[in-house]
């Protein structure tokens, strides 16, 4: 080897060091002391070192040396301690000199004993009087790092126990927990929605309506979902729908029907803060009843009619849901502060004695200066709550609206509501044009895979 102890020793006092280690038995302190006098002598002796010669490996040089095969105790270096190895050939000469792996002035800094070694190896060794030195240094650092990792974990629980807990946020701040889908199964499939009576709606068109298919059921249960559910569903959004045939796999059919951005929409529009989210420009043009069309048309089995009016009475009458209620509350001041949400989502309080017709005027009037909206908020807020579990949900507008897309189609709103439409978000400061609704198209494709 290059690094630690290098060199054949060639005569002077390394020749008794040879005959103490090529013996089957030895003893580690013994060996240790040799090796000290050995430095000490092998200095002493100039001739030594001066009849040993070295190669350009490093490694010394001697023309008598030969390997018999056997093998034999040599002395090496590992981490600044003497070992013993059995694998090294045995190497025999006329002089019984030995081929070592360093010199005597590195055997001497090997057998130094470090601060850590004195601390701690006279505690083992007094308890295991025969355990090697090596050993003792061994275990006495394996205490250590236990010790250590004891420490740090002790002190983490400390910190962590004395850490302040975080306050906890506003009710209306803090995210929703999951609650889960509805999962209704029938004979002939199963539906999963986000609420219950949607499901039930499912698995009843698949169950009672003769040759349905899940794109029949499918329709309606999207249009239940908007009407139990507007925060997440309605045909005022959008959609994404996968369908897969079951008779044929391959006949797989991708729909999209997102929003898109209207023609005159630019970056400036959206540089606000929440621009993108609150407001008319905002507002994408609607894409889920077109998607649903398509569906329809090129898997539904059951006339389209039959399915949009079984969404009908859930729009004229309805109880709020679970999910729908957790809604509410975390965007009640958002609903209050609309008078169109409010007729909708919204009831007075009992002790509240505003006439509704005040508070329509007060809406357009707040709409000059900021400290009379803010005052409009203040009054509202105390005169309206928001509707909870199980109260009744009237939305006699979207039911007529309903009907005229069980009789039209998907033009009800694509053409015969465009101008209304793109009326009312113009004066929410939007910028969408009753042109940008008529030429709105679902893309069908064919999935990758």
């Amino acid at each position: 080897n290059r690094g630690g102890i290098r060199g054949l020793a060639n005569r002077g006092g390394i020749r008794g060091l040879a005959q103490k280690v090529d013996s089957e038995a030895f003893d580690g302190t013994n060996l240790r002391e040799t090796c000290r006098s050995m430095k000490y002598e092998n200095v002493n002796n100039p001739q030594s070192e001066s009849d040993s010669s070295q190669d350009e490996t490093g490694y010394g040089r001697n023309e008598n040396h030969h390997f018999s095969g056997e093998k034999t105790h040599h002395v090496r270096q590992s981490r600044g301690r003497l070992l013993r190895s059995d694998s090294l050939p045995r190497v025999s000469s006329d002089d019984d000199d030995v081929e070592l792996q360093g010199s005597p002035e590195n055997f001497e800094e090997s057998s130094r004993v470090g601060p850590w070694d004195n601390l701690v190896r006279p505690w083992i060794l007094r308890w295991v009087p025969d355990a090697p030195e090596s050993a003792a240094g061994n275990v006495g650092l394996l205490l250590l790092y236990i010790g250590l990792a004891v420490a740090l974990i002790g002190i983490s629980m400390l910190l962590n126990r004395a850490a302040p807990e975080a306050p906890e946020a506003d009710a209306a701040q803090q995210p929703l927990a999951a609650v889960g889908a509805s999962i209704a199964r029938g004979p002939s499939g199963a539906v999963a929605a986000d609420n219950p009576l949607c499901s039930e709606l499912g698995v009843r068109v698949l169950r009672e309506m003769s040759g349905s298919n899940a794109a029949d059921s499918l329709v309606a249960v999207l249009l239940c979902q908007g009407i139990l559910n507007p925060f997440a569903s309605g045909i005022g959004g959008g959609a994404f729908i996968l369908f897969v045939p079951a008779e044929n796999t391959s006949d797989a059919r991708f729909f999209n029907g997102r929003e898109t951005a209207p023609d005159a929409a630019t970056p400036a529009n959206y540089m606000a803060p929440d621009a993108s989210v609150y407001g008319g420009a905002a507002v994408g043009v609607p894409g889920e009843l077109k998607a649903l069309e398509e569906l329809h048309k090129l898997y539904g089995k059951v006339p389209w009619k039959s399915l949009v009016n079984l969404v009908v009475p859930l729009a004229e009458n309805s109880p709020v849901g679970k999910m729908f209620a957790l809604r509410l509350k975390q965007y009640k001041d958002i609903v209050l502060r609309s008078s169109s949400l409010r007729a909708v989502f919204a009831r007075r309080k009992p002790d509240s004695d505003t006439d509704s017709k005040a508070d329509d005027t007060k809406d357009r009037i707040a709409a000059n200066t900021r400290a009379k909206r803010i005052d409009l908020i203040a009054k509202v807020e105390d005169d309206y709550e928001v509707l909870d579990l199980g109260d009744e949900v009237k939305q006699p507008v979207l039911a007529k609206f309903l009907q005229r897309v069980a009789r039209d189609g998907a033009k009800a709103l694509y053409e015969g509501s465009a101008d209304e439409l793109a009326e009312e978000i113009s004066e929410a400061n939007g910028i969408m044009k009753a042109s940008d609704i008529r030429k709105y198209s679902a893309d069908v494709t064919t999935p990758l895979f």
